[in-house]
């Protein structure tokens, strides 16, 4: 989900549509010359067909993200929450043995991890899921690599979990937190 040039082919009909669309644009912004003069020349680029020109038209748009790459977060956070539930159903004793710090989401980096990020950051904020898992007075940029651990950490939780979703034991919190 990198930002990327925008490759795309596009029909008359679908030229004629979004040509149609920037005037629209434009008139809505009357009051913006900036702006009237950016749909204006979108319009150019269109309506004369200038292909290498496209990406102009899109350049705020990310790749797709890959289904096994939104797979992954989602694991992630499920392997989290378990992990959560399942430290809290903890004598206390056990508790004071394992470092919290070691069975919490980080996030992801923002600058090698970023199609992840804003993946998890539209999950946990715009859909409303699993947001246990995060401070919302933090950042959900952890500032380093976290995909390396947490495909460490997960492929441990699965080989332990065996398809099931039930409450990890301390010895199989352990297994995944000294991963």
């Amino acid at each position: 989900m990198e930002k990327g040039v925008f490759r795309v082919d596009l029909s008359g009909k679908e030229r004629l549509l979004l040509y149609n669309q920037y005037e629209i644009l434009k008139l809505l912004s009357k009051g913006d010359a900036e702006q009237v003069k950016s749909y204006e020349m979108s319009q150019k680029i269109v309506k004369y067909g200038y292909k290498h020109e496209y990406y102009e038209l899109a350049d705020w748009m990310f790749d797709e993200l890959p289904d096994e790459d939104a797979k992954f977060v989602w694991d992630v956070f499920q392997m989290f929450d378990v992990l959560g539930t399942s430290f809290d159903n903890l004598p206390d004793e056990q508790k004071g043995t394992i470092d919290p710090y070691k069975i919490k989401f980080h996030g992801y980096d923002g600058n090698e991890e970023g199609s992840y990020l804003f993946y998890a950051t539209f999950v946990l904020r715009d859909m409303e899921r699993y947001q246990w898992l995060w401070d919302e007075k933090k950042s959900l940029n952890s500032h380093c690599r976290m995909l390396g651990c947490y495909g460490r950490k997960l492929a441990k939780w699965k080989e332990i979990r065996d398809g099931e979703f039930s409450v990890l034991s301390y010895d199989q919190i352990m297994e995944i937190a000294e991963v």
